[in-house]
């Protein structure tokens, strides 16, 4: 019985770097984006404007690091930069609503959140 980790001619799959290194940069970009919009919050109306373009720049960051990547046929490296950027705006996303609930239960509870 051959194990999992084997391939069929005996040698061990090794695990390339392009997904290591697409995940990466794609982790990078979003934790980039991130701390910019997070410096930029609350959103005023001078903050409109940037905010958009920090969240459009990154986007497009992104579609064009994967674009490349598909042109020099390095595909899952372009699907980690994509999941790698997507799992970072699913953390901070959290992280803000969090902060938010948070707030709006200090502010709305008799007493405060901590009696």
């Amino acid at each position: 019985m051959t194990p999992r980790y084997a391939t069929a001619d005996d040698t061990t799959a090794r695990l390339s770097p392009e997904p290591i290194v697409g995940a990466a940069i794609g982790v990078l970009i979003g934790v980039g984006g991130s701390i910019w919009v997070w410096e930029l919050y609350p959103p005023t109306s001078a903050h409109l404007l940037p905010m958009a373009l920090v969240s459009i720049g990154s986007v497009a960051i992104v579609l064009i690091g994967y674009a490349i990547s598909a042109g020099l046929r390095r595909g899952r490296a372009g699907d980690w930069l994509v999941l790698g950027f997507g799992a970072v705006l699913i953390v901070a996303a959290s992280l803000a609503m969090g902060r938010e609930v948070w707030q709006f239960l200090a502010d709305h509870m008799p007493g405060g959140l901590v009696p």
